[in-house]
């Protein structure tokens, strides 16, 4: 799966939507201020869009909180269309290019029979965010549930970083705790992992059972109609906490922690060089996707 192109509508600057060709190396020229950093701002959110959609497509309808902190439509959403479009949306459409094996795969999954590239559009305003397969004179996709799985499918083979030139200890430490994330995640399809969790869930579940029986009677003396309490541990919020959190201590003959360290930007900068999973810099954006190529996406100036 390789991404062959996308376009950008109504995102800050942008508010007419030009295809962007992409491949291996894909290098973006232009002018201070011609909406460079944009147009990858847009895509970065678009991908993150893709990748919490990918790890449980429910959770996307309650993600919008998350979204906030990249995706604010009062600055985002091009501020000539406000008062004309006060519910307008920003949208990237995506074209991906399936192997022949995952051409194999879809169908075996849905029993579309691909003939082209698949084309997924996602938008996002300040009420809800979307991934759709828009229509384009097609009726392979008109069943929702078939598109639903390709979405899916899709976003379970896109991997994709941004990582900007310039970055604080902030920026630098964040790269770090999503490749640790993003490596544990992969636990969650582990059966000796899912079995452990579960035991865990149950252990929990049993104290805050007790806790809110004892919360009964007191709650009564004040709200007679009480008749029962229940707590209970959010389970995509439990879920995401397992795989946060860490700690990298690095131990050069005094195991200090990562933020302590004085030379933290170098040390992240080789430790993402030398991952399997590959990074890029600023303007420099690398895709990898199963089993192709990685693409990267660059600023004015980018060296392979």
């Amino acid at each position: 799966m390789r991404l062959e192109s996308f376009s950008v509508v109504n995102f800050r600057s942008i508010t007419t939507a030009h295809k962007i060709q992409t491949n291996n190396l894909t290098v973006l020229v232009g002018k201070n201020n011609e909406g460079k950093s944009n147009i990858l701002q847009a895509l970065i959110l678009a991908m993150d869009v893709m990748r919490i959609y990918a790890e449980n497509p429910r959770a996307l309808n309650f993600s919008i909180r998350y979204l906030r902190s990249r995706y604010k439509w009062e600055r985002d959403y091009p501020i000539s269309l406000q008062e004309s479009h006060p519910n307008g949306v920003s949208s990237v459409e995506l074209n991906f290019k399936p192997s022949e094996q995952e051409i194999s795969q879809i169908r075996a999954l849905t029993g579309i029979r691909l003939t082209s590239n698949i084309p997924v559009r996602v938008s996002i305003n300040n009420i809800t965010a979307k991934i759709d397969i828009p229509k384009r004179g097609t009726t392979a996709f008109s069943n929702i549930e078939k598109k639903q799985r390709v979405i899916e499918f899709v976003c379970n083979k896109i991997d994709f970083n941004f990582i900007p030139a310039v970055r604080t200890e902030t920026d630098s430490l964040r790269v770090v705790d999503l490749l640790i994330e993003k490596e544990l995640a992969t636990l969650e399809n582990n059966a000796e992992y899912v079995e452990a969790s579960n035991t865990i869930n149950r252990l929990q579940q049993n104290i805050l059972d007790g806790i809110a029986d004892q919360m009964i009677r007191p709650l009564q003396e004040f709200l007679p109609s009480v008749k029962n309490v229940e707590i209970h541990i959010q389970k995509e919020r439990r879920r995401v906490a397992m795989r946060r959190n860490t700690e990298v201590v690095i131990n050069d003959g005094t195991p200090t922690p990562i933020q302590q360290k004085g030379v933290l930007q170098i040390k992240v900068n080789r430790f993402c060089r030398k991952s399997p999973k590959k990074y890029s810099a600023d303007s420099r954006v690398k895709m990898r996707t199963a089993n192709r190529t990685p693409s990267k996406i660059g600023g004015s100036q980018m060296t392979k």
